[in-house]
């Protein structure tokens, strides 16, 4: 619940406009289905959906300086 408050608060802030603006939501959106899979299931696919969101983030670096 704490990830999905955080990741709409990003969204309402976002200040970005042109091209970076839609790199960054390209980068976000996977994450919200991310976050439905560590909350719903079992606890085994919650915790793989926390690594997957755990490589996702270590990926930011590739994407934006």
């Amino acid at each position: 619940e704490e990830l999905e408050t955080g990741f709409q608060t990003i969204f309402k802030q976002c200040t970005m406009t042109g091209e970076a603006h839609e790199q960054l939501h390209n980068y976000l959106l996977p994450m919200k289905g991310i976050f439905e899979k560590i909350d719903s299931g079992t606890a085994t696919e919650g915790e793989a959906a926390i690594g997957q969101l755990g490589k996702h983030l270590a990926d930011y670096q590739s994407y934006f300086q």
